[in-house]
C-alpha cells in the first residue's frame, strides 16, 4: 500500500522543456506526473549572496577591499565555484593580512568600542 505514495523525482538536463517526458513516458505514466521546473543561480550569484549575508550584514568590523574582493572572486569563479573554495581563500587571505599586519585586528575592536560609547554619549 505505501509502494504507491512514494514520490519519484525525474530531474532532466539542462535546457529541457516540460513538455520533454512526452517523448519518453506512456500517457497513462504521465497522468501521474506533475512537471515542474526551476532555474538555478550562477556560482558568481551565489557568492555575491553569501558574501553579502554573512560578511557584509553581520561583521560590520571586518572590511574587504575591491582587489581583494575580486581576488576572492576570481579564485571562487576559476576554481571549481564551490562554497569551500571560497572560504579556503577567504582563510588564506585573512591569514596573510593578520601575519603581514596584525595590529589591524585590535584596530578593528578599538573602532567597535568607540561607535558604542559614541552610541552611549548620544543617548
Amino acid at each position: 500500500e505505501w509502494v504507491v505514495k512514494v514520490p519519484i523525482i525525474l530531474i532532466f538536463g539542462v535546457a529541457t522543456t516540460v513538455d520533454a517526458p512526452r517523448n519518453i513516458f506512456p500517457s497513462h505514466a504521465l497522468e501521474c506526473l506533475c512537471p515542474s521546473t526551476f532555474m538555478l543561480v550562477t556560482p558568481a550569484e551565489r557568492m555575491d549572496a553569501i558574501v553579502v549575508e554573512v560578511l557584509v550584514k553581520h561583521c560590520t568590523t571586518f572590511n574587504i577591499g575591491h582587489k581583494v574582493a575580486q581576488l576572492l572572486r576570481n579564485y571562487f569563479i576559476n576554481q571549481d565555484g564551490t562554497v569551500t573554495s571560497f572560504i579556503r581563500a577567504l582563510k588564506v587571505a585573512c591569514l596573510l593580512h593578520f601575519s603581514m599586519e596584525p595590529l589591524s585586528l585590535i584596530q578593528g575592536r578599538i573602532l567597535v568600542e568607540d561607535q558604542v560609547c559614541l552610541k552611549l554619549l548620544t543617548i
